[in-house]
């Protein structure tokens, strides 16, 4: 848990950590009757997205970053869950925003309930494809679509990875920093482009 316990990372019994996102598709699959759209966010891991869409039939709804945009997509909607990749994870049947206590509990509840071990479940769950984040300070947070040439780089990469992956670049909400999120279906691959995209931006 983090210091105010709204997010969650578990390690599972062989030391393996298991983010937000491989827990959301976890809870996703065993939660009885959800019947609503899991709502994520822009930096949830394509194969998350594949996995509720194909794999589960439940669907997904994209929001922003953050667990207040979460909360008030599932409050408009009616969704039963909703979370990212940090760790935020919103049962609407029992909190209103994060809370990594109530997310371990109903983890725990389906290891009971399975008789499986974490990694058993995780297991059965997908793989996330690898994310590349690389923060970039700045001085100003001027908007991205006036940054010379930012938009046609991201475009010329999303190009080269040819739907096998994708970008993601936004100003972190707190520092002055631009995050560059790089996927792809390999680690190097990601990181290249990644490290590409960041080094050519004028902080």
């Amino acid at each position: 848990l983090d210091g105010d316990a709204d997010r969650l990372v578990l390690v599972d019994n062989y030391a393996n950590k298991v983010d937000g996102d491989v827990l959301l598709g976890i809870l996703a699959k065993h939660t009885k009757d959800l019947d609503s759209k899991v709502v994520v966010t822009k930096m949830s891991n394509k194969a998350l997205l594949n996995y509720l869409d194909k794999d589960i039939g439940c669907g997904y709804t994209i929001t922003e970053v953050g667990d207040k945009y979460i909360s008030r997509e599932i409050k408009s909607s009616g969704s039963l869950l909703g979370g990212e990749n940090s760790g935020h994870i919103i049962f609407s049947e029992h909190a209103t925003t994060g809370d990594g206590l109530v997310a371990a509990l109903q983890v725990m509840a389906i290891m009971k309930q399975q008789n499986k071990k974490l990694s058993e479940l995780v297991e059965e769950s997908f793989k996330p494809y690898p994310q590349v984040l690389i923060n970039v300070p700045v001085k100003n947070k001027v908007p991205l679509e006036d940054m010379e040439g930012l938009q046609e780089r991201i475009k010329l990469v999303e190009k080269d990875l040819g739907g096998r992956g994708r970008v993601l670049v936004r100003y972190s909400g707190t520092e002055n920093l631009l995050r560059v999120m790089v996927e792809a279906e390999n680690e190097p691959i990601a990181r290249t482009y990644a490290e590409a995209l960041a080094g050519e931006i004028d902080g």
